[in-house]
Parts: C-alpha cells; structure tokens; sequence
C-alpha cells in the first residue's frame, strides 16, 4: 500500500512538473505568436504605404523617409539601413526617377519576404502550441486515471483489512458471549432461590402493606383476608361504610357484617374459590345501621396464590344501591309505558319486555323470553329489520323503522299486525343491548288503505262530474242560444209595434239569456280550474300586468291606474293566462263597484325570501265587515244593485288555491278595498311547467 501510494506521489509530482513547463513554454509562445501577428499587419500596411505614396513630387524621398508611419514602426528608424538608403538617394539634382524605382522594387521584396517569413513563424508557433495543450490535456486525463485506480486499490485492500479485523473481533466476542452467559445462568440460579425464599418469608408482610397503602386513597372499601378467611386490612371507605373503625374488626371473618343468608353466601364464595377459579361477584342486601335504609352492596373477592396456594383474600365492596334503584326504576317505567317496550341483546334474543308486549303480541312473559326479535317479524320484514337492527349497535342514534317502509309483525296466533318500531343502542356493564319500541299502527294502515281507495273512487268522480259538467253546460248552452236568437227575431219583428212593453219583455228575456250563459261558462271555469292540473312558466309580473291593462284599456279609460313593481323584473312561476284573469276579475270589480268619477286604481307588485305579493287597491264604495268572509264563495255579491253572478271573485280563489297560494282583503265602508295576492316563489312551490295546460283553452 505505502509502495503503490509513494509510485503514484512521485508520477503526480513528475507530472505537475511536466505540465507546469508546458504551461509555461505555451504562454511565451503565445505572446511571441501575437507580437508576430502585429508585426505581420504592420508589413503589410508597410508594403500598401510604399505602393500607394507618390514620388513625383520634389523632395518626395526625403519626406516618405521621414515620415511617422516608419518612426512608428521602428523605434530607431533614424540608424536603419533603409533609413541611410533614402538619405544617400536624396536627390542633389534633378532625378529622373529611375533611382528611386529601383529602391522603391527592393524594398517591396524585402518587405513581402518579411511578411511570409513572419506568416511561417507564426504557423509553426501555433501547431506547436496546439501540441503542447493536447500533452497537457492527456497528461492531466492520466493524472486522473492514475488516482482512481490509487484510490480504488487502496479501497479495496483498506476493506479487506478492516473485514478481516472485524471477522476476528466479531469470534473473540462470541467467545466472551458465551462465557458470560454461562455466569449469567449460574448466577440467575442463585438470584432465583434467593428471590424464592425472601419472597416465601415476606410475601404476607409486603402484600398487606401494599394493600394498605392502595385502600388508603380507594374510594371502595378495600378489605384483605388473611388465608384463614379473617380480616387483614380495613381501609377508611370501609370504616364509613360499616361504621366500624380497623381494630374492632382486625382477625374477624367478614361474614359476620350480614345476616344468616348473605353470611352463608359470602362463606361458600370463598370457600368455592380455587386456582382455576379465584375470581367471584355477589350481590346482597344490607341494612345500614347509620342511615337505617336497606343498601345493595356489590361484593367482588378475589384468591391471591403463591404456587397453587392460597395466601389470602382482596375483597372490593361497592355501594350499588343509587345504581339498582335506577335499574328499577327503569324497569317500572317500562312496564308502565302505553306502549310495547323490549329489550334484546345484540344476537337478537329477548332479555326483557313489559306488560303491554304481552297484550300486542299474546305471548306469557316467559314465553317471549324464550324467542329472537326476528321471531317476531314475519319472513317479508326480517331482512329489513335485521339490517337496521345491525346498524343500530354501531350507532348512537335513535333509528326508527316502518315509517317509510311498511313492517309487519306476528303475533302468537299467527295474525299479522302493521308495526313502527324504534330502536336506541343502549350500554350496560360494558354489553351492548337494543330497546325496541313497537307501536302498532295497524289502525292507521286500514285507514289509510281506505282513505286511498275513497281518494281513487273521488279522483272518479271528479272525472264523472267534469264529463258532467261539460254536458249540462252544452245542453244549456243549446237552448239558451236558441232562445236569445228566437227573441232578437221577434225583436226585430216588432220593431215598428205600437206596444213598447212587448219590446221591454224581449229585451228582459235576452239580458237574462245572456247572464245564463255567461253563469254557465263561468262554472264551467271553476270546474276546469278545480279539477285540472296546472301549466307553468316563469314570466314577467311587471309585463303581464300592461298585458292585462292593455286589454281592458276601453273599458277603464275613465280610471286612473297606478302601477308599482319592486323590483322591476320580478319572475314568477305560474299560469299566465290565469293570473291574467285573476288580475282582470278584481280590477273590472274595483271599477264597477266605484262610485266616483274617477276612480282610482293602485296595483303593487313586491316579493321576499317565500311569496310573491300582487295587491289591488281601489278607492270604491268597499265592502262591509259581514261580507268580507263570503265574498269569495260562488254567487256572493257585495252589492246586488250592480250587475253581475257572484262567480268572478270565486275564480280568483280558485286559481290562488291552486297556486298554493292565498288571497286576503282589507276594505272599509267608503273607505276602498284592497286585494292582495299571495303567490309562493318558484324555490318553494310544487309546481312543474311539464302539467297539462288548461288555461288558454
């Protein structure tokens, strides 16, 4: 390892001294490279100032040999050779050129020479540069190589040792392992047999004094018994109890606190326990000598053992009496309740039921006793009970069957019964028990039965009375007609008669005529409105009511109307055509029964979280406290003085109705009249725009 670590040092020092000299060697070069490439471009601006300079011109060879361009690019331009050579051919007499163009040819080629000489160099330079970065990148990828393999040799071997060291630390300590292991089991032996027999020696004392100390703060009265059946121990729960203090009572059997039957109980309880058995529970009876008051007492004793031999006795006593007379208490108000009560376990059998389970079902107490809640179901209702009977011990809420589904329950005559049963999870001790409620409707189911079949049987009249309706209205309708035509053709007969009466007569025989047909058609309204269902859509309360202004424009341009809607696009969800009607009907009234001559109108429109509100309000002679009750039955009229058949405001109260709505009045003698209209809003409303439609027909 020291060797491959020392090899691998020495390669990386030879290595960084490599590169170092490299890196080194590279950056000079490079500089040269770049000052050779300066000069390189100074030649050739050179060689374009020579070609391009004139030398016509007197003095010319003096002036180019002085010029800054060469002082720039030699710093002794003055002690050059090319220098002395322009000096020597300074012309002393006129030249004819020939001199000068010589020079002028030499210098080109010298500087040309300079110029690929120079591109050569700088060549050359940068291929050697070029090598020497790809020696420096491939001795840099070996110097990386060389670590890891290093490295991971010294790795290796480095894991090897330390799993060899650990193999043989990992067998030494199996050795101590079982050595000290050995010890342990000879020296747990000897613990044992000490711990045996100072727990042989001194198991009384410390059982005793750790009964003490935990009855001391207990709020049950703690008692221990000594193997012999006497009192040991006597907490302060026990001395209030029984008002006895700890030193009258110290050595005495417990028995002696009850009388003879309880005592006999209490003595063959602990003489019954053993080893297999060392637990038992007993209730009894027990008169307080501190309150005089008979007390229930829940006694609990429990063997204490020590190798299959009994030691001594731990006795809890609990004063259930508050808790007995509760369950009592419970049990008497269920047997006096109106009603059948039974309690079940959560297998489905009958633990407990009063009275009146008898009287519902016929069974003896005894009887039920014996039988399943299922016993009780016939076989189309068990599965249905069974199930909810389930969910209810996994609930804490009360669940009530055979409201919504018809249950069925068998008496012990095999008759059946129609019952509603309520069933609550109850907790007692720990166990789950079912209260079941049962309330036998069969009563109700036959009425219902019955109420269905008189609906059925009424649906079928309505249906005949329709049809009926619809005749009679026809075969009045004939006559009348016949009648009304008959009478105007004598009219019109006896137009030029000198008897007026007869006219008189025939004039009365038409109006009657036609207020008969009118009466006809306005019952056969009611019997349409009453009897078919509705069409409904949402519309615009503010434009039906210019609707229905519109249409009785003629007959109330003498009527000042007012309308109020709030808010302006109010929707409602009814009978259009209906409501039109109804509208019409009050304001034709408010204007008929106006005894003014400009009768005054106001119709508001309002609406809030449930209604929809149309009121009608008139300035008229209004209507008399008798007759605010009737004025919405059929052929009630408020004043008989002015025509009409009572049956205009009986529509309206029919088609509110059928709306679920309601219509009120307020009106005082003189005073006017207001109608209001109450109409619920469609989130409330039953209605459904996909009833047959009856109102435009």
């Amino acid at each position: 390892m020291k060797i491959i670590l020392a090899t691998t040092s020495l390669l990386t020092l030879l290595t960084a001294i490599i590169i170092i000299t490299l890196s080194h060697s590279y950056c000079i070069n490079k500089k040269n490279i770049q000052e050779r490439y300066f000069l390189h471009l100074k030649l050739i601006e050179w060689r374009d100032y020579l070609d391009n300079f004139n030398f016509t011109k007197n003095n010319a060879l003096a002036e180019f040999s002085d010029s800054n361009y060469f002082q720039s690019i030699y710093k002794n331009w003055s002690q050059e050779s090319d220098y002395l050579k322009f000096n020597h051919l300074k012309p002393t007499y006129q030249d004819d050129g020939n001199s000068i163009k010589e020079w002028k040819i030499s210098a080109r080629i010298n500087i040309t020479e300079k110029i690929n000489s120079t591109l050569q160099s700088i060549k050359k330079d940068t291929i050697n540069n070029d090598k020497r970065l790809l020696l420096i990148a491939t001795l840099l990828i070996a110097f990386i190589l060389l670590w890891s393999l290093s490295l991971l040799i010294f790795c290796k071997n480095r894991n090897k040792k330390l799993l060899k060291e650990i193999t043989s630390t990992n067998k030494e300590l199996e050795k101590k392992q079982i050595n000290i292991l050995q010890r342990n089991k000879i020296m747990s032996s000897i613990l044992e047999d000490l711990t045996d027999e100072r727990k042989r020696s001194n198991f009384s004392r410390v059982n005793d004094q750790r009964l003490a100390l935990v009855a001391k703060y207990s709020d049950d009265c703690l008692i221990g018994l000594n193997a012999d059946s006497n009192i040991s121990s006597w907490n302060p729960k026990a001395e209030a109890l029984f008002s006895k203090p700890e030193s009258t009572m110290l050595d005495k059997p417990l028995h002696i606190l009850f009388d003879e039957s309880d005592s006999n109980s209490i003595k063959n309880a602990i003489t019954d326990i053993t080893i297999h058995k060392p637990h038992t529970t007993k209730t009894v009876k027990w008169i307080s000598t501190k309150k005089n008051q008979l007390q229930y007492l829940d006694i609990s004793i429990t063997g204490l053992f020590y190798q299959k031999e009994i030691e001594g006795y731990s006795v809890i006593i609990r004063d259930v009496s508050s808790k007995i007379q509760e369950i009592e208490q419970l049990r008497l108000l269920i047997e006096a309740t109106p009603n059948t009560i039974i309690m079940s376990d959560i297998n489905g059998h009958i633990i407990q039921a009063n009275d009146y389970a008898e009287k519902t079902f016929f069974y003896e107490k005894y009887e039920l006793l014996s039988l399943k809640i299922e016993d009780l179901i016939t076989e189309a209702s068990t599965f249905y009970h069974k199930n909810l009977h389930d969910n209810c011990l996994h609930s804490s809420k009360i669940k009530r069957i055979g409201a919504s589904k018809t249950l069925t329950a068998r008496r012990k005559d095999n008759t059946t019964i129609y019952v509603e049963v309520g069933l609550a999870p109850v907790e007692i001790e720990g166990k789950h028990f079912i209260i079941s409620a049962v309330t036998d409707i069969s009563e109700r189911i036959e009425a219902q039965n019955k109420l269905k079949i008189f609906n059925k049987s009424l649906s079928q009249k309505n249906k005949e009375m329709e049809q009926f309706v619809y005749t009679v209205s026809h075969d009045l309708k004939a006559p009348l007609v016949t009648i009304s035509a008959f009478s105007q053709s004598i009219k019109k007969m006896l137009q030029n008669s000198d008897n007026p009466k007869i006219l008189r007569k025939l004039d009365r025989v038409i109006a009657n005529a036609n207020i008969m047909e009118e009466l006809i058609t306005d019952l056969l309204e009611i019997s349409r409105i009453v009897n078919r269902p509705l069409a409904t859509n949402h519309f615009s309360i503010d434009l039906m009511i210019r609707d229905v202004l519109e249409t009785l424009e003629e007959s109330l341009n003498h009527c000042l109307i007012r309308t109020h809607v709030n808010p302006p696009d109010i929707q409602l969800l009814a009978n259009r055509a209906l409501i039109m009607q109804c509208i019409q009907n009050i304001i034709i009234n408010a204007a008929k029964y106006s005894d003014k001559q400009s009768p005054e109108i106001d119709i508001t429109a309002i609406q809030d979280n449930n209604n929809i509100y149309i009121s009608i309000k008139d300035n008229g002679l209004g209507i008399a406290p008798e007759y605010q009750d009737r004025i919405f039955d059929i052929f009630e009229r408020g004043d008989t003085t002015i025509s009409g058949n009572g049956v205009g405001l009986a529509i309206v109260k029919s088609v509110i109705q059928k709306h679920q709505g309601s219509i009120t009045l307020e009106s005082k003698i003189n005073n006017g009249a207001t109608f209001t209209l109450s109409i619920p809003r469609a989130k409330s409303t039953s209605l459904t725009s996909s009833q047959v439609d009856f109102g435009e027909q």
